[in-house]
Order: structure tokens, then C-alpha cells, then sequence
């Protein structure tokens, strides 16, 4: 779990961690195409595992990342991530009994979200949580989540 925070019962001082670039942040990635949300997160997991491998992509010399690579990496980390998603985010956070609540409300939402997915990702990573965030809304948390 990430530390301090208890996704059981998400109190107001766990949500106005949150900040409001944060929330723009998140609200920006939405609009994006769930293809490149992957790519995003590939190049964030790429940058974390080798940065000299993404720096050279970055300063165009070699061309050793692509960016199907990139997209299939984020998809990969996303697909691995996937049950602990489940288990945090659908069980633990109950998120079926909270979805009519949040549906109205996008930023209330991600207030509420972002801090469920770093305890799930068990990383202080908030870029990487919010790109996560998205992936997430796109793909519809009662879907995800297997909501009645």
C-alpha cells in the first residue's frame, strides 16, 4: 500500500493531496486516444528502467525505441498491473458501491482515484498514476471494475 493512505475510507486530507495540476494533468490525458495513453506510459516505464535508452530516442540518434515498442511496453506494464488494479480499486476501495457518486463528477472522481492507483501501483510515481487514471477512464471503471 502506499503509505498513509487507506483506500478503504479515502478521507478529505487523502484527497486534497491531490493537486490541481494534478487534476488538469489527468484531465488533459483523457482527451488523448487509449493508444497513445499506452504509448505514454511505456515511455514513462522506459524512462525509469533505462533513461539512456530513452535519451537517444529523444535526441533522434538511433531511433532504438519505437513508438509501437513504447505502446506495447505501456500495454504490458497496464496488463501486469491489471489484478492489483482489480483488487485495490474494485475491492478494497469498493468502487461498484461509490460509481453513481463519482459518474457525476470527473474531478471529484480523479480527487479520489489518483491516490487509489499509487497504493496500487505501490510506487510514489504520479505521472505514471495519472496516465494510469485515464487509461482506466477510457476503458469505463464500472467495466473495469465489473459493476452491476
Amino acid at each position: 500500500m502506499f503509505p498513509g493512505i487507506d483506500v478503504r475510507d479515502m478521507s478529505p486530507m487523502n484527497r486534497s493531496q491531490v493537486t490541481e495540476q494534478q487534476l488538469q494533468g489527468v484531465t488533459q490525458l483523457v482527451k488523448l486516444d487509449i493508444s497513445t495513453l499506452y504509448e505514454i506510459v511505456g515511455m514513462q516505464t522506459l524512462a525509469l528502467e533505462d533513461p539512456l535508452e530513452l535519451q537517444s530516442w529523444r535526441g533522434m540518434s538511433g531511433y532504438s525505441v519505437s513508438l509501437d515498442s513504447t505502446r506495447l511496453r505501456g500495454q504490458h506494464f497496464f496488463e501486469e498491473r491489471k489484478e492489483k488494479l482489480t483488487q485495490v480499486i474494485c475491492d478494497q476501495w469498493r468502487y461498484c458501491e461509490k460509481a453513481e457518486k463519482y459518474e457525476k463528477d470527473f474531478q471529484m472522481l480523479m480527487t479520489a482515484l489518483i491516490p487509489v492507483v499509487l497504493s496500487a501501483l505501490g510506487q510514489p510515481l504520479v505521472g505514471l498514476a495519472l496516465a494510469i487514471c485515464a487509461i482506466l477512464f477510457k476503458y469505463g471503471l464500472r467495466d473495469f471494475c465489473k459493476c452491476k
